[in-house]
């Protein structure tokens, strides 16, 4: 039993030696209201149920330009934290007869210099469906140190929601979402941590050794 309590002691010690972050991310569920989100060139309006799950926001296409929708401000600001993560949404084409739009589910991020664009998404389907792509330099055609010049004050952050060529088609959009979970993978202990680990195992298995030096032999 004493031998096991030391050894448990000093698998305690090694797991405490890795750390486990947490993920970062930022999303918009549409589960109550709009959540600040606008669309351009479409009309939106906040649907309450018939989402991917929960409610979502619906837009109709009512110009001959692209229709546009704009991310709050939850979205903006400095995003470096979700560096290496996922960006996301789900969407339905609910109404639209027209030929396919092929630029349906282009992202577009900016600081208000530099805007870099990533298509997620292709034709769209008449059931859910959830798009994604990577949230990173490469997704995004740029180079590392201007992406993170880039994500150190992102002020605006679109998604084109036109489906279809021509006026008068209606979506759904859901679940928008940036993620980087890429945190959560343990963390390797730094030089200092491994040696007051080693010293922790070493402790314990001393103290195994003194205890069976000092009980008298059978």
């Amino acid at each position: 039993m004493k031998r096991f309590i030391a050894c448990a002691g000093a698998v305690a010690i090694v797991l405490c030696g890795f750390q486990q972050a947490n993920a970062v991310i930022i999303q918009s569920t549409f589960d109550a209201s709009l959540e600040g989100w606008t669309v351009t060139d479409g009309n939106e309006s906040f649907v309450a149920a018939g989402g991917n799950p929960g409610g979502y926001l619906e837009t109709v296409d009512s110009a001959s330009t692209f229709m546009i929708a704009n991310a709050p401000a939850a979205f903006l600001g400095d995003l470096s934290a979700l560096d290496g993560g996922t960006i996301g949404f789900d969407s339905i084409l609910l109404k639209g007869s027209g030929s396919p739009q092929a630029r349906f589910g282009e992202i577009a991020i900016s600081d208000g210099i530099t805007t870099v664009t990533q298509d997620i998404a292709g034709i769209l389907p008449t059931d859910w469906t959830s798009f994604s792509g990577a949230f990173t330099a490469a997704a995004f055609s740029l180079g590392q140190g201007a992406w993170d010049t880039l994500l150190s004050s992102v002020t605006s952050i679109t998604v084109i929601l036109d489906a279809t060529f021509g006026q008068g088609e209606k979506l759904g959009f859901d679940n928008f979402f940036i993620e980087n979970d890429a945190n959560g993978e343990p963390v390797i202990p730094e030089p200092s941590s491994l040696a007051l680990l080693a010293m922790g195992i070493s402790g314990a298995a001393g103290f195994r050794f003194l205890r069976r030096k000092r009980e008298p032999s059978a």
